[in-house]
Parts: structure tokens; C-alpha cells; sequence
């Protein structure tokens, strides 16, 4: 339920396996160059282009470009056709990663241009200590935050190409009695954040607001992406009518869970975003409502 790239899971669960002391986390390879490698049916080029991950285990190529990598340890992650690894996607089931068990293999749908769904097996923890197969699928999903960042990035260029520093960017205001940008991104970073740890009914972590650039905005809504990717599907599912109470400076508000997804944290969160790109749009930046809602597959 939280505002960004989320899998929404059915498990299908297998054969039950035993503990086993989980071995050495290993690394990509560092190595770059191209390696020639002779096969049955010619020779092929081995490259690596990206290094950095947990153990990963399975590959799956994107149509749209770039790739997703499953980390053993329980990561589902995004590459770019560059190789950048992006932040773990949230919503991935918990897994048993222990011995051969773990975040196994990553596939697509066959239909997957047009449905985004991805299928996923791993292990599955069980209460006894063992863990069973299991096979997740779901729906891959874009989000609000890091279509709000490639918009800080494009104000960043603007800036840069016009010669003035895109730090000026941060304290403009839409109209003089709006908050200034800086706080507009703060805001939708901590509506993601607050709301999804008060769904998961977990205390989230807090954030100074003390960004005075555009760089220092983009890394806030890198950590935000982080820490709630570190939430799992199973602290979110069922809690359409937890009791969430804030205490705010117009009051006190009672929300069910359900409702304070939909009727709160949603509409503040695209409220902020959309405040952002207006603007930078009223400054000049050259961004459209793609950029705005991301590209669609």
C-alpha cells in the first residue's frame, strides 16, 4: 500500500526444506572488460555491467530496456540498460535465506508489456524453523517519488545549461505565500515515509529538513525510496482498518488505515509532487506531463 513501486503477491507454497547455516555473501564481479568464452554453438562475449549486489541470483531483460536482479537475501532491484543499480522494489515476500534458500528466480510474464506482472520463487519462511517453495506473482508499478526525482534532475540541467546554480531552483516559490520547492519535496518524501511505516504500524525513522539544494533533495527522496523498501508486504496487508491517529497544528484526526491511504496520504503526496513540477515549469525547466507521470509500458 505504500506510494511506490510495489508488488502485490499470490503465493503458491511447495515442499518443506530444513535450516542450513547460510553461506558466504558473495559480490558481483568488479571486472568490466569483455571476456570471450567458447561454446557448443560459437564463442561468447561475457561483460560484466554492473557490480555492487547482494549474491545476485536470477536476471529477467525488460523489454522497455535494463533488467531486474534478484539479490538472494530477499532484494528484488531494478538495472538500467548502464548498469545503475536502483533502490530495492518494495512489496517483495520475505524470504528464507538461509542455506540454498533465498530470493531465487525472477521471470516474466508473457504478457508482461501490457500487464507489468512478474513472477517470483523463493523460500518460504514457515513458524517451525523450515522454510517451503513458493511462487509469487504480481504487478510491477511505477511511483510518484522517483518520477518527482528524474523532475529535480531535469531542473538540476536546466539550471546548468543556463548558467545559473540550480540551488536558486530550491528556494523558489510558486506564489510568495507557497513554500518554497525545498519543502514542497520534504513533505511528499515524508508523506511516503510516515505513511507507509504508520500503515505497517512501525515508528519511522525521521528526516532533518535541512536540504538547501537540489542534489542534497534528490538523495532525501533516495533515502526515503530506501527505508521504506525496507518494509514488507506482510507488515502493510490487513490494515485497511488499523487505527491511525495524528496530531497535526489545525487538530486531531482519527483515520482507519484504508482511509488514510486514500483521503490523506495519497492527495498530500501528489498535492506536493505537483506543486514541484509547477514550479519548475513556471521557471523555465522543459519538463511535460510524462516526466510528471512517468513513461508508460
Amino acid at each position: 500500500m505504500a506510494p511506490r513501486a510495489m508488488l502485490f503477491l499470490a503465493v503458491i507454497t511447495g515442499c518443506a526444506c530444513s535450516a542450513q547455516q547460510s553461506p558466504a555473501v558473495a559480490s558481483a564481479s568488479t571486472t568490466t572488460a569483455a571476456t570471450p568464452a567458447a561454446t557448443s554453438g560459437g564463442v561468447m562475449r561475457v561483460e560484466t555491467i554492473a557490480h555492487g549486489l547482494s549474491h545476485p541470483w536470477s536476471v529477467a531483460l525488460l523489454p522497455e530496456g535494463g533488467f531486474l536482479v534478484t539479490e538472494r537475501d530477499g532484494r528484488l532491484r531494478r538495472l538500467d540498460a548502464q548498469g545503475r543499480i536502483g533502490e530495492p522494489i518494495a512489496g517483495v515476500p520475505a524470504v528464507f535465506a538461509q542455506g540454498q534458500g533465498g530470493l531465487l528466480d525472477v521471470v516474466l510474464a508473457p504478457d508482461y508489456k501490457t500487464s507489468h506482472r512478474i513472477c517470483l520463487s523463493f523460500a518460504e519462511p514457515a513458524d517451525d524453523g523450515t522454510a517451503g517453495t513458493a511462487v509469487a506473482c504480481g504487478t510491477l508499478g511505477d511511483n510518484a517519488l522517483s518520477n518527482l526525482r528524474v523532475v529535480l534532475q531535469k531542473g538540476e540541467a536546466f539550471a546548468n545549461e543556463k548558467g545559473f546554480s540550480p540551488d536558486v531552483l530550491a528556494q523558489t516559490r510558486l506564489i510568495a505565500d507557497m513554500l518554497p520547492l525545498t519543502r514542497q519535496v520534504q513533505i511528499a518524501c515524508d508523506m511516503v515515509k510516515n505513511g507507509s511505516f504508520r500503515l505497517a504500524g512501525v515508528e519511522a525513522p525521521a528526516f532533518d529538513d535541512d536540504e538547501t539544494t537540489l542534489a542534497q533533495l534528490i538523495e532525501r527522496i533516495d533515502r526515503t525510496l530506501a527505508v521504506i523498501g525496507d518494509l514488507r508486504a506482510d507488515q502493510i496487508d490487513g490494515s485497511e482498518t488499523r487505527a491511525i491517529h495524528l496530531k497535526m497544528r489545525n487538530g486531531e484526526f482519527n483515520f482507519e488505515g484504508q482511509s488514510y491511504l486514500l483521503d490523506f496520504v495519497l492527495p498530500n503526496l501528489f498535492f506536493h509532487a505537483t506543486t514541484t513540477y509547477a514550479i519548475l515549469r513556471e521557471a523555465g525547466v522543459p519538463i511535460g506531463k510524462m516526466d510528471f507521470i512517468g513513461a508508460q509500458r
